[in-house]
């Protein structure tokens, strides 16, 4: 193999595991990142790599929330999505009864998810904020549709798997 392809294939693979790497640690911020396609090329992103996305028309970039979303990646959600006052007040702090209002060119809906039927007293509150070609979930806890969806796309591309 000549010298320049090894090298490009050392550069790419470590590129690649620069952005598995930025993904491994937004995964532990409570932060899982898809890039949904209409043609079937779905994409896991880091939230740098979400903030800079070029989502087209065809595209919805989906950002789900588990647990506390921290200050620094608030405030670059809403500078990047152009998130108003009360968006990102939401997005701050979760709410935890039904809701539904209309935000400048986002809404927010607030609704139980996942009931137990043994322990109704137990609801779990998806918050869910969604505009042009972006939703955001968050949640206090992991939600089992999440980690389905998840599990249904992962070593996949193609939304179909």
């Amino acid at each position: 193999m000549p010298k320049e392809r090894a090298e490009g294939d050392s550069r790419a693979e470590g590129h690649t595991r620069a952005k598995d790497d930025a993904r491994a640690v937004d995964r532990e911020k409570g932060l899982r990142i898809r890039l949904f396609d209409a043609d079937r090329t779905d994409e896991a992103l880091s939230l740098g790599e979400a903030l800079n996305a070029q989502v087209s028309g065809r595209q919805i970039l989906w950002i789900d929330v588990e647990g506390e979303l921290q200050a620094e990646s608030l405030r670059a959600m809403v500078e990047r999505f152009g998130f108003d006052e009360a968006t990102e007040r939401v997005l701050a702090e979760p709410s935890r009864k039904p809701h539904i209002q209309l935000h400048g060119k986002h809404f927010h809906l607030c609704v139980a998810a996942e009931p137990d039927a043994e322990r109704p007293e137990d609801i779990r509150w998806v918050d869910i904020v969604a505009g042009p070609n972006v939703v955001v979930t968050t949640h206090p806890q992991a939600m089992e549709f999440v980690e389905a969806t998840d599990e249904c796309h992962s070593g996949s591309s193609s939304a179909s798997s």
